[in-house]
């Protein structure tokens, strides 16, 4: 799952650097980081646990040019 969020970001953190701006789109990585944090500190569902490097990687990814 980390891989899979790593490639994920790298590639939309690329495309949406080009189409929004870094600002635009560390606000957008800021957002979904925050977002999934809280769904991460409610969630009991091991999925849910599964979503979190997923995530984080993601959101890592989406914010480097």
């Amino acid at each position: 799952m980390a891989l899979l969020g790593t490639m994920i970001g790298a590639v939309a953190g690329g495309w949406l650097n080009d189409v929004q701006g870094r600002k635009s789109a560390m606000l957008i990585a800021d957002v979904i980081f925050t977002v999934g944090s809280f769904v991460m500190a409610a969630g009991l569902d091991p999925y849910v646990l599964i979503f979190g490097p997923t995530r984080y990687l993601f959101d890592e990814n989406l914010s480097e040019p």
